[in-house]
């Protein structure tokens, strides 16, 4: 099975559209929800929109009740905000995630069409067929890779000749990468807190990236991070470095 060149990056293209779709239309729409509350008559009581989270404990034979949602007049306007930044924050993620994947896809690609090699590694990864290329990417690059180093340093070494200009834009990819890793981690396995001790060794470059990325940095050295406010230029971003990548490994038909 082989993967067209075109679509390698037409599928990271497609994936982080819908989420940049997506977000426009439900910030959209939260707005028109906002200015439903505030023509809202206030003789009207009640919520707007409520929920239980229950589940059957089978040890004692009955329903377990262990959280009411509810969205009312009084609470909206917090409400929305925390459901802008908690699915922008999601959104963004999954936009990540989409661009790792991409970088597995586009390298496999260059890997199974190039007839020299420049890299020992490179020679293991080399396979029968694009697919057989990934899987040996993800197994050569499976320990000792930090923020995915290792695909990085492959991406170098199958670049085509480089200039100043493309060198500077390489050494700022990796920095931008390194900081979108922090960022992803965070929103998925810390509720999207971001400890400021991460950030110490990071360059003035890499700290003017986060400034994209947060809103407040908490007395505990804790920093927020909410997207809500700037995910359009994260994900033309994330983009940007796609297609830069893209280009350089410069694959030919």
């Amino acid at each position: 099975m082989t993967i067209p060149r075109h679509r390698i990056f037409n599928n990271l293209a497609s994936r982080l559209g819908l989420y940049n779709g997506l977000l426009f239309q439900t910030q959209s729409h939260l707005k028109d929800i906002i200015n439903i509350k505030k023509n809202w008559p206030k003789n009207k009581t009640g919520f707007f929109l409520g929920t239980h989270l229950t589940f059957r404990n089978y040890l004692i034979g009955r329903h377990e009740f262990i959280h009411t949602y509810e969205v009312n007049r009084k609470n909206i306007s917090k409400t929305v905000d925390t459901f802008n930044i908690q699915f922008a924050n999601f959104c963004i993620a999954q936009c990540f995630e989409a661009f790792e994947t991409f970088l597995k896809d586009v390298i496999a690609l260059k890997i199974y069409k190039s007839q020299k090699l420049p890299l020992k590694i490179a020679k293991k990864i080399k396979g029968k067929s694009i697919l057989q290329c990934r899987k040996n990417i993800e197994q050569a690059c499976r320990q000792k890779n930090k923020y995915n180093k290792k695909l990085f340093a492959l991406i170098k070494a199958l670049s085509m000749p480089s200039s100043t200009q493309l060198d500077l834009l390489q050494k700022q990819l990796g920095e931008w990468y390194i900081v979108l890793t922090e960022i992803r981690h965070c929103i998925v396995h810390s509720n999207s807190h971001l400890k400021a001790a991460v950030t110490t060794n990071w360059s003035s470059y890499q700290n003017k990236i986060l400034k994209t990325f947060l809103t407040k940095e908490n007395k505990g050295g804790i920093i927020t991070i909410n997207c809500s406010p700037n995910y359009r230029t994260i994900i033309e971003t994330i983009a940007m470095h796609g297609q830069l990548i893209y280009d350089r490994l410069d694959i030919t038909n």
